[in-house]
């Protein structure tokens, strides 16, 4: 879908697919090198609002149905930031990983994305989490519950995880 975005000049749709590729290079594959410079291109087509000119709003993608260009930008943008901020994590960059988290849910919040709100709160439990910082994991992770709880339950995959995450804290005060 990269070369048919390229040759349509799509960015916005461009951006999507290059986001999911950086993320599964730093996930599955480890390259980081690769995956940031993946993801920044992503960031450079979303972070522009004259991609909004020649868009094209998939039908088929719930989470997109009946957007404006604009908020199909924004939310993208959002997903680029989420996949930065997984990425900054893996490295080892804890500032950049809330920062880029941070900025995903503030995008999310302005399209009113409920599930990457929810993944985004739940992610910057695990962050602040990982730096023992109990009561700020605790206070992201139950926002993250009380988005999950609005979506279908075909989008609570990582109501678990983040229930998880949450007795892990409770275990250990």
């Amino acid at each position: 879908s990269i070369s048919i975005a390229q040759k349509l000049k799509l960015k916005i749709n461009e951006a999507y697919p290059l986001g999911l590729k950086g993320f599964v290079l730093m996930k599955f594959f480890g390259n980081y090198p690769k995956s940031l410079q993946t993801l920044l291109q992503a960031l450079k087509f979303t972070e522009d609002p004259a991609s909004e000119n020649n868009a094209w709003i998939p039908p088929s993608v719930l989470i997109f149905t009946g957007q404006s260009p604009r908020n199909y930008r924004l939310d993208i943008l959002g997903y680029n930031h989420l996949d930065l901020g997984m990425l900054y994590g893996a490295t080892g960059n804890t500032d950049k990983q809330i920062v880029s988290y941070l900025t995903a849910l503030r995008l999310a919040e302005s399209v009113k994305d409920t599930f990457l709100m929810s993944v985004v709160y739940e992610d910057l439990g695990g962050a602040y989490m990982g730096l023992n910082k109990l009561h700020s994991s605790l206070f992201f992770l139950q926002r993250a519950l009380h988005f999950i709880a609005y979506l279908p339950s075909d989008q609570r995959k990582y109501q678990g995880v983040t229930l998880s995450l949450v007795g892990d804290i409770y275990q250990q005060k």
